[in-house]
C-alpha cells in the first residue's frame, strides 16, 4: 500500500523547490578590483654632470657638525658610530673599496627617491607627509638588514659613506688607472653606450666621464675596483581599483661592477644582475 505524503513534507519540498531558482538566479559578487603596476623612468642619466662624484666626497671629508650628528643617531648612537668605525677600518683595500661604493648607491637610491616623491607631491606640506611615511630597507654591513623610516635610512647610508671615504683618504691609493679609455659593452641593460671614456682619479676616488657626462663613479682597492654607473633608474607604481596604492623607488638596485686592476684592460663585471659587461681598454694600446 502506497503511503501519501505528509502534509509537512509536501511544504517543505514546496518550498525547496521555489527558493532554488531564486538562488540560482542571484547576483554574482562583484570581482575584487583590479591591481596594475606601471614601470616609469625616474632619472635622466644624461643631467648626470663630471665632478658630481668629487663634490659628494668633498663633503664627505670636510667637518659637518649637524650632519654628523645626524648620522651618529641614524647610526645608533656613538658607541654604535665608532663600533661601526672600527668595523671599517680592519677591511682590507678592496672590502673597503666595495663598502664605499655600496654605501654610495644606497645615498644615490634614496636621493632619487626623494626627488620622485617631490615630483609626485608638488604641494609642500603633502610631500613632508607622504615622505614621513615612507620607509626604506637598509642592508647592514654584517649582511642584516633592517627597515627605518626613509629620511632616516638616507642619513644613515650617508653616515657610514663618510666613515670609508675618510678610511679610504687615510690610505693611499694603491696606484692610479686614470687616463684615456675605449669602453666597449657587451650583454644587456649596459648603462651606456661603447665610445671612449676618461677616467680621472683623485686619491682612491675616481670618476669616468664622456662629454661632460659622469658615466662611471668608482673607488679603488689593491686588487681590483668597484663602480657603479649612472644608469636608468625607475619607478614603479601599483594601482588597486584606481588608487594609488605603492610607490616603489627605484624599484631595485643599481649594478654594482667589479673590475681587477691587473691586466692590459678594466674588465668590470656586474656583481648582482650579471647582465652587461664593460670592458675599458688604453686608448693608446690599440687593442679591440
Amino acid at each position: 500500500m502506497r503511503r501519501r505524503p505528509s502534509a509537512l513534507g509536501v511544504i517543505v519540498a514546496t518550498a525547496w523547490l521555489a527558493a532554488a531558482p531564486a538562488l540560482a538566479q542571484a547576483p554574482p559578487q562583484a570581482p575584487p578590483p583590479a591591481t596594475t603596476v606601471t614601470r616609469h623612468p625616474a632619472n635622466d642619466p644624461a643631467t648626470v654632470k663630471a665632478g658630481t662624484l668629487f663634490t659628494i666626497h668633498g663633503h664627505l671629508l670636510s667637518v659637518e657638525p649637524d650632519f654628523e650628528t645626524q648620522e651618529t643617531e641614524a647610526l645608533g648612537g656613538k658607541d654604535k658610530r665608532a663600533q661601526q668605525l672600527v668595523q671599517i677600518q680592519r677591511l682590507d683595500a678592496d672590502a673597503l673599496a666595495e663598502r664605499y661604493v655600496r654605501s654610495l648607491e644606497g645615498l644615490i637610491g634614496l636621493s632619487l627617491m626623494v626627488d620622485v616623491m617631490r615630483g609626485i607631491f608638488r604641494d609642500p606640506a603633502i610631500f613632508q607627509q607622504r615622505i614621513e611615511l615612507t620607509r626604506s630597507l637598509v642592508h647592514k654591513p654584517d649582511g642584516s638588514t633592517l627597515t627605518l623610516p626613509s629620511l632616516v635610512a638616507a642619513t644613515y647610508h650617508r653616515g657610514d659613506l663618510r666613515l670609508a671615504a675618510r678610511t679610504l683618504q687615510e690610505r693611499k691609493a694603491s696606484g692610479s688607472v686614470a687616463g684615456a679609455y675605449t669602453a666597449a659593452v657587451r650583454g644587456t641593460e649596459c648603462p651606456f653606450a661603447a665610445g671612449p671614456i676618461l677616467l680621472v682619479q683623485q686619491g682612491s676616488v675616481l670618476e669616468g666621464t664622456r662629454e661632460g657626462r659622469l658615466l662611471l663613479w668608482g673607488a679603488l682597492g689593491g686588487k681590483q675596483g668597484a663602480f657603479l654607473a649612472t644608469e636608468q633608474r625607475f619607478v614603479s607604481i601599483t594601482r588597486t581599483g584606481g588608487q594609488t596604492t605603492n610607490i616603489e623607488v627605484p624599484d631595485r638596485p643599481g649594478e654594482l661592477y667589479l673590475a681587477a686592476l691587473a691586466g692590459p684592460a678594466l674588465v668590470l663585471n656586474g656583481s648582482q644582475r650579471k647582465t652587461c659587461t664593460i670592458t675599458l681598454t688604453p686608448a693608446s694600446s690599440g687593442v679591440k
